[in-house]
Order: structure tokens, then C-alpha cells, then sequence
């Protein structure tokens, strides 16, 4: 059974993105999707996404089809038919709102979540506080803002400790220099 429209409520600068769509691919109407999630479940046959360009909340779209292809997704969505209305489509963010969220592992959290967190130390002295949770190489990079600007750290153990979701806190073991 398909799943019913998403309907445009909230503010879409808070929806979260777990797709973008690349550019349009071959004659159906599919599209190249940059999947953005750790849950593939987004992209299943009758799943609807919130649309979002330039910041705005502009629609939604009902999964047909997705497919694997050269990293990336093709999906097919109900109602685009052909390239044109596939191109149309290109840059659009596929999202869902922030209180959608799949089950998941209790020691898994998502980027924009850790958003704010106090950063400490083993001893327990305030580093900085969380941003951006990024990317480079493959190797994950937590942007940690303190007194002396934003520094990325490797989010990875053994420099990340841990992380108390209900406290707010990432507890980090930086090696000397990382944060000066």
C-alpha cells in the first residue's frame, strides 16, 4: 500500500534533506539522486518526500522506483514522465520532516542532531560546542566551535569518547594541539 502525500506543514528550512537530485536520466523520467541518509527505506516503492527549492517547501513526491546506479539512486517518481519533467526536478532537495524519523541503533545518531552539544574533555573542561558534522576523504569531521574559532575534529574513535544524548555532551580525547 502507498503511502499517503506528506503534507507542507513546518518550517522547511527544518525539514532534513536525504536526497538531492543530480539531473534527470534516460527517456522514463527518472532521476540521479545523491542518496543522503543512512536509510535506504527513504527511497522504497510508495514512499513520499517533502520537495525543497531554494529553501522552500514546493511539494512532494511519491517513490515509483529507485535503483542503485554508479553510487548514486535512480528513481522514479510518480507523476514526472520524461526527460523534461525529469530536468525540472534537478537540484530540488528530497526531504522529511525532523520528527520522522526510521528506528535505529541506540548509538546512532544523525548529523544535525549533535547540532549544539557541549564538547569536552575526558576531564570534563568545556572545549566548545558541536556544529556542522562533515565530511573529507571519508573521514568524518566534527566542526567544534571554541573561543579561538571553528576547528574540525576526526569523529572517530579514540579521539571521540562518547556521546550522552540526554546530557547534550561529546566527551573527545583530542591529542595536544588539535584545538589551538
Amino acid at each position: 500500500m502507498a503511502a499517503p502525500p506528506l503534507p507542507l506543514s513546518g518550517d522547511p528550512s527544518a525539514w532534513v534533506t536525504v536526497g538531492q537530485v543530480v539531473r534527470a536520466h534516460g527517456l522514463l523520467g527518472e532521476v540521479s539522486v545523491e542518496p543522503l541518509t543512512d536509510f535506504p527505506g527513504r527511497f522504497a516503492s510508495g514512499a513520499s518526500l517533502l520537495v525543497r527549492r531554494g529553501g522552500l517547501g514546493t511539494g512532494t513526491l511519491r517513490v515509483v522506483s529507485a535503483r542503485p546506479h554508479k553510487g548514486r539512486l535512480l528513481v522514479l517518481f510518480e507523476g514526472v514522465v520524461g526527460p523534461d519533467a525529469a530536468e525540472e526536478l534537478r537540484g530540488v532537495d528530497l526531504c522529511v520532516r525532523p520528527d520522522d524519523l526510521p528506528i535505529r541503533p541506540d548509538d546512532y545518531f544523525f548529523h544535525w542532531e549533535l547540532d549544539g552539544f557541549e564538547v569536552r574533555d575526558r576531564a570534563g573542561t568545556l572545549l566548545g560546542t558541536a556544529g556542522e558534522l562533515g565530511e573529507a576523504g571519508g573521514l568524518p569531521l566534527l566542526t567544534v566551535r571554541t573561543a579561538g574559532g571553528d576547528r574540525e575534529v576526526p569523529f572517530r574513535y579514540p579521539i571521540l569518547v562518547s556521546i550522552d544524548r540526554l546530557a547534550r555532551t561529546i566527551v573527545l580525547d583530542p591529542p595536544r594541539g588539535l584545538l589551538d
